[in-house]
């Protein structure tokens, strides 16, 4: 056996080795989240430049794809340590005397403007995969090279274009090689992985859960009943968004001196759990989270030192539901802030109704950014259900067995953040207690 050989049997797995040994020009794979198709994709991609074959990768973002070819060189020199580069840089390698990788965000004009195999990751989390197809269309259908096109995804509801292209096995995307690979089969074929990680990974406890089937399961869901569909959320996730550790948090709102910073905080202790959530607000009025903690069963006043130490770096507003226990919560954080920037929410029907709402308006109107890699929020979101009575009350609420305590958190953040107005001041009564608000000392806005 040579050391390829070697190394290509110890590296990867059965699925993995398949996928890599097909020999047909168009591929799709459903699969599961995090079992190493993206390290496969590096493989190939690695293989084929040594091999004198360019090719192209569009991921979901700058991070993903600065990744993805940072694999691809470490690939590249484990096959060949003397390889040297003509190019090599954050978003190309061209090995001298052989092919070239290009690896970027995906959008149409940037894959128009190359040839080569293509490979897009996570295709139904990429915005525009329809009008990215058409633009490397003609490329694929040269006679002179035979080019590769290989699309790849988690399932994301039953919509959008690589549900189309999964499902549509008799028309247009007939001549596509099929792969499925969820996360029974991986484990089964030796990935270092469990169902009950899984299950915890999402906050969920049931394998019929949706997210569960979405997110490992490789099922498409139906979205009959999800106030936050997949397609909304997608469009609103960013990969190249990671949230900042506490220990780099300060330094980090002290070099954005032209934005502001918002928290919410949904305390529990027992069943559900706690969350904060910090969001960043810039000059034209874009939010996004950069920094997210979870507590499950820690003592409230741990909870509460956190908190405040994490008000104090400069946050401008900051919401606690104070509901129930959240009371005591509440006054605690206040006192520890000296009560000018800790408010507290006492949470009804209506007062979420406006909170939901608010959190659902940024989502649409494109105001709100999510870390693409927070999977337990996108969870939660897409768990979350509403309810009208028959007398018309609008509520909230999720199945048993999952949480919504991040949806509660973010929404406080975002609603601090989108009610606050863009000046220096904030009024000492703009949350009063009986869950009305007050903007610069006029008419109350109530809940």
């Amino acid at each position: 056996m040579t050391a390829f050989e070697e190394f290509y049997k110890r590296t990867f797995y059965p699925y993995q080795r398949a996928f890599f040994e097909s020999k047909s020009q168009f591929r799709i794979v459903n699969k599961a989240r995090q079992i190493g198709f993206s390290w496969g994709i590096a493989h190939e991609m690695a293989f084929g430049a040594l091999c004198g074959r360019d090719s192209i990768a569009g991921s979901t973002g700058l991070r993903a794809s600065q990744k993805l070819l940072a694999q691809v060189r470490r690939f590249i020199m484990a096959y060949e340590p003397r390889a040297r580069f003509e190019v090599d840089n954050t978003t190309q390698l061209t090995i001298r005397g052989a092919g070239t990788v290009v690896s970027v965000p995906a959008n149409p004009s940037t894959i128009r403007g190359y040839t080569g195999d293509v490979y897009l990751d996570e295709v139904a989390h990429i915005r525009n995969a329809r009008e990215i197809i058409r633009a490397i269309g003609p490329s694929l259908t040269r006679q002179d090279v035979r080019r590769r096109l290989t699309l790849t995804s988690t399932p994301m509801g039953k919509l959008g274009f690589f549900y189309d292209a999964w499902i549509n096995k008799d028309g247009a995307f007939n001549q596509y090689e099929r792969f499925e690979v969820d996360i029974y089969r991986a484990i089964k074929e030796g990935f270092p992985s469990s169902v009950k990680a899984c299950l915890a990974l999402l906050g969920v406890s049931s394998e019929a859960d949706e997210a569960f089937q979405t997110e490992f399961a490789c099922k498409f869901v139906d979205e009959k009943t999800s106030y936050f569909p997949y397609e909304l959320i997608a469009r609103c996730s960013n990969s190249d968004l990671v949230y900042v550790p506490l220990a780099e948090l300060s330094a980090y709102m002290n070099q954005r001196p032209h934005s502001v910073f918002f928290s919410g905080y949904d305390p529990a202790k027992l069943v559900d759990g706690a969350v904060l959530y910090v969001v960043e607000r810039n000059p034209s009025g874009h939010l996004r989270p950069v920094h997210c903690k979870v507590w499950r069963g820690e003592k409230y006043s741990e909870q509460v030192a956190y908190v405040s130490d994490v008000i104090k770096m400069g946050v401008s507003l900051h919401i606690t539901d104070r509901t129930g226990v959240g009371e005591k919560v509440h006054e605690d954080v206040e006192a520890s802030c000296g009560g000018v920037k800790a408010q507290g929410l006492t949470y009804t029907n209506n007062v979420k109704e406006k909170l939901i709402v608010n959190l659902k308006s940024a989502f649409e109107d494109g105001r709100l950014e999510l870390p693409e890699d927070d999977i337990a929020l996108r969870t939660e979101l897409h768990g979350l259900q509403r309810e009208i009575t028959a007398g018309g009350v609008h509520k909230y609420h999720h199945e048993s067995g999952k949480h919504d305590d991040r949806v509660w958190a973010l929404a406080n953040a975002v609603y601090a953040a989108t009610s606050v107005p863009r000046g220096p001041e904030i009024p000492d009564n703009f949350f009063r207690t009986s869950g009305s608000a007050t903007s610069g000392g006029g008419a109350g806005k109530r809940f």
